[in-house]
């Protein structure tokens, strides 16, 4: 979304979207509080009405989904040298 110094924009979730999340690839937008450039915000959950307001020139990504049933799992990842082996460059390959 683009929005210009003054101007504000509104967004409605879908019915069931509570997972609600935005990150500022330029200027600065409240949603209340302040958010700039290259910072991202989770939302708390919710359903409501999300208003944007452009502080300077401002160009941000919305994303908003419905939660899944699953446990958010954090840490490292583990990789088999077989999928390391599909990331790289075939020039690479031993």
């Amino acid at each position: 979304m683009s929005l210009k110094a003054g101007e504000c924009w509104r967004y409605q979730p879908p019915a069931g979207h509570t997972v609600l999340w935005a990150a500022v690839g330029s200027g600065v937008v409240l949603v209340p509080d302040k958010l700039s450039q290259g910072e991202l915000a989770a939302f708390e959950p919710s359903n409501e009405t999300l208003e944007f307001e452009a502080l300077s020139d401002a160009e941000f990504v919305l994303g908003s989904a419905v939660p899944h049933n699953h446990d958010l799992v954090l840490g490292t990842t583990q990789y088999t040298r077989i999928s390391m082996r599909c990331a790289r460059p075939r020039s690479e390959y031993q």
